[in-house]
């Protein structure tokens, strides 16, 4: 099972979990806010003990809070075993895998700026950070390990481990934040095919259906020319993508409600595209620097040129 997959039924099944995580973190900032003289928007210059408060015990409710309807919403489905271990590498064309990837780097990435946000060093908030993102998702994998229907996935462990650590190096090596891991999707006709599995909805299929998928290393132009007059927020992107999945390994003859499917090859797919680090648009208005930054996983869609595993280049207008 993946993140996002997880996070899919989840959301769908466990509303009152959330609404009570908001809540929780709805009256937590009011305790402290006649006390915090900065703006909630604002990072603390130096220490901030009720706000450092405030994000360990809203990261620890909210992991608690992911973990238990976790396990109510898709664990229920199947029976409980020993620990043990499941080779799922060659699944999807690496797709999964590089979910994987992406949501370490981004949920690392959010946790940094909470951690900046409370006052820690940039050290401190690099460290914890990193280190809270993976103990989540190494819980979430050993929970996979005890389910009979799953089990512990080396290579989405190895995916994790590898999210973090770029992280890290983007954390302490590039503190402008010249790339950035993203996640990009385009609409896929495929999921009708096979809904129970690749999303029975617009909304399920942002994180279910590979076809629409793709993941990309964003970059700034700035590194190449640091002086130049090209607005800095303008990225270039090298993304990934694959078509034709309609099933893990291979494609089955049939779906769910007995229609025969049509046989589709599978192919790999790599693009170069423009994109925008939403981060360095240029704006005064907190608001929209809080809205900005809340996007920054996404990889807007351009005019994207694409190179396949079938040996034919494709241009898209829009991508």
């Amino acid at each position: 099972m993946t993140f996002v997959n997880f996070l899919t039924n989840f959301q769908l099944r466990d509303c009152k979990i959330f609404s009570l995580l908001a809540l929780f973190c709805w009256y937590v900032p009011s305790c402290f806010s006649q006390e915090d003289s900065l703006s909630l928007f604002d990072a603390s210059p130096k220490f901030n003990r009720n706000r450092a408060a405030f994000v360990v015990g809203g990261t620890s409710a909210l992991g608690v809070g992911l973990l238990s309807g976790l396990s109510y919403s898709w664990y229920k489905d199947f029976n409980t075993s020993s620990f043990h271990f499941f080779d799922d590498g060659s699944e999807w064309m690496g797709m999964d895998k590089l979910g994987h990837v992406v949501t370490a780097y981004q949920v690392s990435d959010y946790l940094e700026h909470w951690y900046l946000w409370s006052g820690q060093t940039k050290a401190k908030s690099r460290t914890y950070s990193a280190l809270t993102s993976l103990s989540f998702l190494t819980a979430v994998e050993v929970l996979d390990g005890f389910s009979q229907g799953w089990g512990f996935s080396n290579a989405d462990m190895l995916s994790n481990v590898m999210g973090v650590g770029a992280f890290l190096c983007k954390s302490k090596f590039s503190p402008k934040g010249s790339f950035s891991l993203k996640y990009g999707f385009f609409p896929s006709e495929l999921r009708k095919l096979r809904p129970e599995l690749l999303g029975k909805n617009q909304l399920t299929s942002l994180i279910k259906d590979y076809n629409g998928q793709s993941y990309w290393l964003s970059f700034n132009l700035s590194i190449f020319r640091p002086k130049s007059r090209f607005p800095n927020w303008i990225n270039m992107a090298f993304g990934y993508g694959a078509s034709g999945l309609l099933g893990g390994k291979s494609n089955p003859e049939f779906n769910e409600s007995g229609m025969a499917l049509p046989k589709l090859d599978r192919y790999a797919q790599f693009f170069i595209s423009a994109d925008v680090d939403w981060n360095k648009i240029p704006t005064k208005n907190k608001y929209l620097k809080f809205v900005f930054r809340a996007l920054s996983f996404y990889k807007l869609p351009f005019p994207t040129y694409e190179i396949n595993s079938q040996g034919k280049a494709v241009f898209h207008w829009i991508k």
